[in-house]
């Protein structure tokens, strides 16, 4: 205690005494708890040492100095009023990786194009849909596959 020290070093570093030494301070009835303070900041000589100087304070507008270069004049800021009700939502950047995914052809898998315009499923002459080809619950039919597809063999 007397050396104002403790194993945590907090006392050391800070200056203040740690919670081990005020635990101490209090069992053994330390009655002038500020001793153990060890920063000379918090002493009633150096605050006191502080404001022995004069302070001047701003004299009047005649004696003031002014500079040689002319003042800018400072304008102030440009406000805009809000408009009334609920702010627009702006659209949020997509962050790194983050960019717009490739579309796939629903019918044949591959990128690039949509099922309208398939280079393996072209649209029939006489304008049948996809509808046509699929049955109710959304499988192609076997045959409506190949139906477009002729090989020449010689």
């Amino acid at each position: 205690m007397s050396q104002h020290s403790c194993e945590c070093r907090q006392w050391e570093l800070s200056g203040l005494p740690c919670g081990h030494a005020i635990a101490v301070a209090k069992k053994t009835n330390l009655r002038d708890v500020y001793s153990l303070v060890n920063v000379p900041y918090f002493k009633a000589e150096n605050y006191k040492a502080t404001y022995i100087g004069v302070i001047k304070p701003v004299g009047p507008p005649e004696t003031w100095q002014f500079p040689d270069t002319p003042l800018q004049s400072v304008r102030p800021p440009i406000i805009k009023k809000r408009r009334v009700g609920r702010p627009n939502v702006n659209a949020r950047r997509p962050s790194r990786g983050e960019g717009s995914s490739l579309r796939r052809c629903p019918r044949c898998g591959d990128h690039g194009h949509k099922s309208d315009t398939c280079p393996l499923f072209p649209a029939s002459a006489s304008g049948s849909s996809q509808r046509s080809m699929l049955e109710p619950h959304g499988t192609i039919r076997r045959d409506s596959l190949y139906q477009d597809f002729h090989l020449n063999v010689k």
